[in-house]
């Protein structure tokens, strides 16, 4: 009839779609889609001196609804430095999503522990798994600590329709 191309739901119904997906129309984008979360309590002090990117206790592994979902990384977490700064950024797999060097930012305080936030938009263009993970290094040979002793370090990935 008129509204052939329209499922119209009355009012205090809901529609399953467990069973398979629904597409957007064209230029129906942004919507949220899923929420992933990972939340590391670190147990004791880690150090490192590495200025190679290292892997953190912080990573999601997920697979995208569609081709077209952009993923928001968000991350919060407690970095503390000796004499350099200590830098983060996000993986991936195994690509850097920052900065080679800087990563996509840091605590650059000598001496003392700072809160770091950081957040990317990734568009990967796939319907495979993909694990992306937060990582850290010193970003001149000093001593520095992620996360320190009993600091709580999250990591979350809103899914958006593209």
């Amino acid at each position: 009839g008129a509204n052939a191309n329209k499922v119209i739901i009355p009012s205090g119904q809901t529609l399953d779609v467990s069973a398979g997906s629904v597409e957007l129309p064209a230029g129906v984008g942004g919507k949220l889609l899923n929420v992933y979360q990972d939340l590391y309590e670190a147990p004791t002090n880690t150090t490192t001196s590495s200025t190679s990117f290292i892997a953190s206790n912080l990573s999601i592994t997920l697979t995208p609804t569609s081709a077209s979902s952009k993923f928001l990384m968000m991350t919060s977490m407690t970095m503390g430095s000796g004499g350099e700064a200590a830098v983060a950024t996000f993986y991936k797999d195994s690509t850097n999503l920052g900065n080679g060097t800087l990563g996509f930012g840091g605590h650059g305080y000598t001496g003392g522990r700072g809160n770091v936030s950081i957040s990317y938009l990734d568009s990967p263009n796939t319907t495979t798994s993909i694990t992306y993970a937060v990582y850290w290094k010193s970003r001149g040979g000093s001593t520095v600590e992620f996360p320190p002793w009993g600091e709580h370090q999250t990591l979350i990935i809103m899914e958006i329709a593209g």
